[in-house]
């Protein structure tokens, strides 16, 4: 499918173009309703305020941030700037803003010396911050130990290794 012709996005928008990957899982078709994020949107245009991507970036994005009007098959999207989670740069990710990609650990039932209630503990994971985004970084640093509910992180992989992408704003407590 060929670009859209003589479209020029404003201000912190994004116009991209998503890799639109199969929705089948171990047979199981998934409704595309419950897919919250695409792996290898490229990003085609950028507005004039945009900061944390450049056209060409490979993307982590929310689908709930982007607007679908350009074609039947739905692969050009529009996107604000802040509703990128990640970039993919060299098979490596890189969280972007205030997202956190981090390596979790086995579930945990104490902090400390604090107990988690029962029905947190089975959800909530301890992780060691691998790499920030630019206004994470101002919170946390890496190799930071942190406690997040894992229903609310993005959970990829980085070089065969499961890792998770949080937001600052999705952080029980920290150590260290």
């Amino acid at each position: 499918m060929k670009k859209p012709e003589g479209f020029t996005v404003f201000g912190n928008r994004l116009l991209i173009k998503a890799a639109m990957e199969s929705n089948v899982e171990d047979g199981i078709i998934i409704p595309e309703s419950c897919l919250i994020h695409d792996w290898d949107a490229e990003v085609i245009q950028v507005g004039d305020k945009c900061r944390m991507v450049e056209v060409g970036d490979r993307i982590l994005y929310s689908k709930n941030e982007s607007v679908v009007p350009f074609n039947e098959d739905g692969d050009f999207r529009l996107l604000k700037e802040d509703g990128v989670i990640a970039r993919l740069v060299q098979d490596s990710i890189t969280p972007i803003g205030n997202w956190i990609l981090c390596k979790p650990d086995a579930v945990k039932h104490k902090v400390g010396n604090i107990y988690l209630p029962n029905n947190k503990a089975q959800k909530s994971f301890r992780a060691i911050v691998k790499r920030l985004g630019r206004y994470a970084a101002k919170q946390f640093y890496v190799g930071q130990e942190i406690y997040f509910l894992i229903n609310n992180a993005v959970k990829c992989f980085e070089h065969d290794v499961s890792m998770c992408l949080v937001t600052t704003g999705e952080i029980l407590c920290t150590r260290g």
